[in-house]
């Protein structure tokens, strides 16, 4: 399981922190991607191909899972859809399975204690929602379609009563979870439409659950074990854990390992601080729970990440520099910054650029950019 050290802490300078996140995640926008793809994108209302554009000159498109594109979308980490390079789904969906009762009912949250409350476990209904919608899903189906034929095929012991849907169902998060391990992913562009991928198999117990660890330490340099394991959507006893040390960043006290330490007490945030990104909500870079270290103002966070409907991050000077909205008008695409500080004329032409970037994703055929007072 690995282990943490207890005995004297490095400090660690945020700006060399952050930088080291900018550069692993691409968005030095020199081509790389395997950081941020072996942990997965989130894909938010589409985002996952602005985060892509974002670091990429050409990104690789995203395919129905019958298609031959080298990236599929999926309901993974937490139930929420990612973006997985195609190759590594059943890698992926391994590393998820919960590898006990106790690890089920995490996973599954508030459907876990739904079931729980009628006397049914977990990963039985795990496997049997997952066997279940590999038989019935044999062609594109809409979420709803699916629910209701699971909901007529399965034993009762599985559905549970729905207050928001006033209705039996199955729990939307034992949906979402037994999906992939199903062998279904999700049709890029349509609302939660299924399809098979018949390339992923029901795992008989998890493995690799350290990759994704990995991945995440890797992406991001330090973390604390409590955020991974959130990101993960399990329980940080349920990690397997590498040998790490301790390092204190801006007061908060994570985790690293020696060689990673030392790759980001190396980087220079003069790196990256002539970059310019227009970041989607849910990007890589704003994933991690500890906020103070990605904005210190704390007065920022509400813009950031309000309740509902949250907002894109604008980066600049190496910092997360401001929030952006888009708004649609016909075929025009107007992008309202609110800087944290002032941008100076450098980053303001930069956005013109990235704005037109984001543009071309969406399809439409202009873009402004409107700096908020």
């Amino acid at each position: 399981m690995g282990t943490t050290s207890s005995g004297p802490v490095d400090r660690i300078e945020r700006d060399r922190l952050t930088a080291s996140r900018i550069l692993a995640s691409g968005l030095d926008r020199t081509g790389r991607l395997d950081a941020v793809l072996a942990l997965g994108v989130q894909d938010r209302d589409g985002g996952a191909a602005l985060a892509l554009a974002a670091r990429h000159p050409e990104p690789p498109l995203v395919g129905a899972p019958d298609a031959a594109s080298p990236l599929a979308l999926a309901w993974t980490l937490r139930g929420t859809p990612h973006v997985h390079p195609r190759a590594d789904l059943q890698r992926v969906a391994d590393a998820l399975w919960p590898g006990s009762e106790a690890a089920a009912t995490a996973v599954l949250a508030g459907s876990g204690k739904a079931l729980a409350a009628q006397g049914t476990g977990a990963l039985d209904a795990l496997r049997a929602v997952a066997d279940t919608m590999r038989r019935l899903v044999t062609r594109p189906m809409p979420k709803a379609e699916v629910s209701t034929a699971l909901t007529v095929t399965l034993p009762a012991r599985y559905v549970a009563f729905c207050t928001p849907c006033g209705t039996d169902h199955v729990p939307e998060l034992l949906f979402r979870c037994a999906a992939l391990p199903a062998g279904l992913g999700l049709v890029p562009g349509q609302k939660a439409t299924l399809q098979p991928f018949g390339t992923v198999s029901v795992p008989a117990a998890p493995a690799g659950t350290g990759g994704l660890v990995e991945a995440f330490l890797d992406l991001y340099g330090a973390a604390t074990k409590a955020e991974v394991a959130a990101h993960l959507g399990t329980r940080p006893g349920d990690l397997t854990w590498p040998d790490t040390r301790t390092v204190v960043v801006d007061g908060e006290r994570l985790q690293t390992t020696p060689d990673r330490r030392d790759r980001i007490a190396a980087t220079d945030p003069a790196a990256v601080a002539d970059l310019v990104r227009l970041l989607p909500p849910g990007d890589p870079l704003l994933q991690p729970r500890t906020r103070s270290l990605i904005v210190p103002d704390k007065a920022h966070w509400k813009a950031l990440w309000p309740a509902l409907g949250p907002a894109g991050a604008v980066l600049a000077g190496g910092e997360v520099a401001g929030t952006w909205r888009p708004k649609t008008q016909g075929r025009t695409l107007t992008l309202t910054v609110t800087p944290f500080r002032p941008l100076t004329a450098g980053q303001r032409r930069a956005l013109d650029a990235e704005a037109d970037r984001v543009r071309r994703v969406r399809g439409m055929a202009a873009a402004a950019v409107v700096i908020a007072a």
